[in-house]
């Protein structure tokens, strides 16, 4: 301590909200790889210490709604895996302690720290020691209401200081008033500059289909416009196919819809939100045992020219939603429910991985098609 350093870095994502269990594994796992990277053996630490968000009570966190935990032992969890003492604070409390003894505060009885982060942390040292309070609420800065009827909060309630300065509510900001402003400076440094120009480069595609209806290649139909199998209700005992439920989305529409976004949804590798982009892929096999079953179905209902649109479909639907995860992210999360930072980026970035990959394979799928038309 005495030397002031930090000897080893290690970082994961956290995904919350996730188990306490399974967070604290990955602890674990970095503390292994910690001290390997040091030459020692895990069984050699004398103790563990953490640092989380959240109100903390002797190693038990009573809230941390980041994180989606309530009265979880996470000391004792981290003990059981590891055998060592484990010692778990608030980490704006941590970090004020830190600073208090080695930082910029030492040297001085008294500190206070805030922190900017998912939320809006604080700690503060009074005489040397934490000062938590009664109930351990005493610093959090970050719940202070600021507005009763304001801005929501992660926690469900409104108003509160987090709401409007922690680092995850400026981004949302930063993001809203750039779908305000299309000019501005902020869409070259952002970071879904990728995206945009992903999304932009198919801008002629996405007309395809209004192009054929003007031109009177495509009839319109009364369509569903959610075609994923959680839509469908199945016989708890045969697993039968018994109806389409959430009809609030039926209005006219082009068949082909309804096809390619069941394909969006069903011929892919992994869920919607799947952040690792190398577990995403466009399962060729499920289109074609879908493609089979939708045209015999369909039994002669549709036009040749709506069969032949079914590939070009798939992409459409996958391509449309994804620009519309993406639109929601930047307007600041408003549309689609998240529960985490950066989901709706994760989930367009999912989206736009499926559609590269069937644009690999477009004659492939057209092929599948022709075979059983």
């Amino acid at each position: 301590m005495d030397s002031k350093r930090i000897l080893r870095k290690k970082s994961m994502p956290t995904k919350a909200p996730r188990a306490c269990k399974e967070i604290s594994a990955d602890i674990v796992t970095m503390c292994r790889e910690l001290c390997s990277d040091e030459g020692i053996k895990l069984s050699k630490l004398n103790w563990i210490g953490i640092a989380t968000p959240g109100i903390v009570k002797q190693s038990v966190v009573i809230s941390a709604v980041n994180l989606g935990w309530d009265n979880e032992p996470f000391g004792e969890i981290v003990r059981e895996m590891t055998g060592k003492p484990t010692f778990v604070a608030n980490d704006a409390n941590a970090a004020a302690y830190a600073e208090a003894i080695l930082g910029v505060g030492a040297g001085e009885m008294s500190v206070i720290a805030v922190t900017l982060g998912t939320g809006v942390g604080s700690g503060i040292i009074l005489d040397g020691k934490i000062w938590e309070g009664i109930n351990g609420f005493a610093a959090e800065l970050g719940h202070t209401v600021v507005d009763v009827d304001g801005r929501l909060c992660g926690c469900g309630k409104r108003g509160y200081l987090e709401a409007y300065c922690s680092a995850s509510a400026l981004i949302k900001e930063s993001r809203r008033m750039m779908g305000l402003c299309r000019d501005s400076i902020m869409w070259e440094l952002c970071e879904v500059g990728a995206e945009m120009e992903f999304a932009k480069a198919r801008k002629a595609f996405t007309e395809t289909f209004e192009n054929a209806y003007r031109e009177g290649k495509l009839p319109l139909r009364v369509t569903h416009n959610d075609t994923k199998l959680n839509n469908i209700l199945f016989d708890a005992k045969t697993g039968a196919a018994l109806c389409v439920i959430d009809l609030d989305t039926i209005m006219p529409g082009y068949a082909m819809n309804d096809f390619g976004d069941s394909i969006r949804f069903g011929a892919t590798t992994a869920a919607e939100d799947e952040a690792d982009l190398t577990k995403v892929n466009f399962d060729i096999n499920l289109f074609e045992l879908y493609t089979k079953g939708f045209i015999e179905g369909v039994n002669g209902g549709l036009t040749e020219t709506e069969i032949d649109f079914l590939p070009e479909s798939a992409i459409m639907m996958t391509l449309e939603c994804g620009m519309r995860f993406l639109a929601d992210y930047l307007n600041g999360d408003t549309y689609f429910r998240t529960h985490r930072p950066g989901q709706n980026l994760d989930r367009a970035r999912n989206q736009f991985k499926l559609v590269s990959d069937m644009e690999k394979v477009l004659p492939k799928m057209h092929e599948i098609v022709n075979k059983y038309k």
